[in-house]
């Protein structure tokens, strides 16, 4: 039976707009019944830490800042510590 989108819980409306008629109905099939809450970052910190050492040498901080969605400041000190724990292991 097609999705009525005129009577649809503004969340599921969004999403529908979003993700298209198949998905919207796949996530509600799935998910139904619990409350969700997006984090304010699309990536996760401790996941991301690796990935902005390995890629300081191709931007600068206010590159990566931008890219990830974090502050410079968080981004310096995540390489500060970098450098910390490199100049411990010596």
């Amino acid at each position: 039976m097609p999705i009525k989108v005129a009577a649809l819980n503004s969340i599921y409306a969004d999403l529908y707009e979003i993700v298209g008629p198949e998905n919207v109905e796949k996530i509600f099939r799935q998910q139904r019944g619990i409350q969700v809450t997006f984090p304010t970052h699309l990536y996760d910190r401790t996941k991301l830490v690796p990935i902005i050492r390995m890629e300081a040498q191709n931007y600068n901080m206010r590159e990566l800042a931008r890219m990830y969605g974090y502050s410079e400041r968080w981004v310096r000190r995540v390489l500060k510590s970098a450098t910390d724990e490199f100049k411990e292991g010596d």
